[in-house]
């Protein structure tokens, strides 16, 4: 399961604090702020920085952990987390008065108690009406779209295997206030801190992505920042974020399309201030329509 809780200890709240008090309208009032609001804002930093690892498996995971324990916290920010990067699998069909989506019967002895079905991946669902319908893959956020106008309250996730029930309006609250938060510290990224407050978290962040780098010498180096690695495995390498250096990868254009690469190794005392640079990456589409579609289902 993803693991959100691993930079909660006492140097990244401090940090994180610091940080809040610096570079937002927060000010003097970060010592006053909950803990668990400054949790909050960690574990939401810890899974952007995961983003492009979390898949269906995590949301699985975390589903497995608040069927165990429902009042498990950490469970539930991670689960909300993961309904912001992972894409579920609902269905529809057209007919002559427009779009269908099915709706499935939480309540034995309601009819009228409904939940909109979703799927972490196609091979769930095993509910052979859903033969005749097509599937796609959408994020949370267009899902919940969807479900505006169905008349439900809850979605359930794998009601076929899992039946994981959760309410909607609760749950968009919840995933948008992770959106916002991770909005915010973005922000801050972009915008430049100072090299003390390189701590682990944001440097976790910042690993893999464009910086521009100032250094306490006047020196400015600019490319992708790059921690070093441990290998936990023959297979793999960790990232080590509590580092006393890091690598930029610059980019030195040669002659015609060829490019050489330079490493620069940055120690962080060194460092005056640094900032992400802006990527201009594309939005991915909000809606994928399932390349199986309409397939057998087994």
């Amino acid at each position: 399961m993803l693991d959100i809780n691993k930079y909660l200890n006492i140097e990244n709240r401090a940090g994180v604090r610091t940080i809040l008090e610096k570079y937002t309208d927060v000010g003097e009032d970060a010592d006053d702020l909950p803990d668990d609001y400054v949790d909050f804002i960690i574990q939401t930093v810890t899974a952007d920085a995961a983003s492009l690892d979390i898949d269906e498996g995590d949301i699985e995971a975390c589903m497995a952990a608040l069927s165990e324990d429902p009042d498990n916290d950490a469970a539930y920010t991670a689960f909300a987390n993961c309904l912001r990067f992972v894409k579920l699998v609902y269905f529809d069909k057209k007919d002559a008065e427009g779009v269908i989506y099915p709706l499935l019967q939480e309540d034995e002895d309601n009819a009228e108690e409904r939940a909109f079905p979703v799927y972490t991946r196609k091979k769930a669902a095993l509910n052979p009406e859903f033969k005749s319908f097509r599937s796609h893959r959408a994020e949370y956020a267009k899902i919940a779209e969807i479900t505006a106008g169905s008349g439900c309250d809850d979605i359930v996730i794998n009601p076929d295997t899992d039946c994981f029930l959760f309410n909607i309006e609760e749950t968009v609250s919840y995933v948008g206030a992770c959106m916002e938060t991770s909005d915010m510290f973005q922000a801050i990224l972009l915008d430049g801190i100072e090299g003390t407050d390189l701590i682990p978290l944001v440097c976790d962040c910042l690993d893999g992505t464009s910086v521009i780098c100032n250094l306490k010498d006047g020196t400015q180096v600019t490319g992708v920042l790059v921690l070093p690695r441990t290998e936990i495995s023959e297979d793999e390498a960790a990232a080590v974020p509590d580092a006393d250096s890091f690598t930029i990868i610059k980019d030195i254009e040669a002659d015609a399309e060829d490019k050489d690469l330079e490493e620069v190794q940055i120690l962080k005392a060194d460092v005056s201030s640094i900032l992400q640079a802006p990527d201009g990456l594309a939005e991915e589409p909000a809606e994928d329509e399932d390349p199986e579609e309409a397939e057998d289902l087994n």
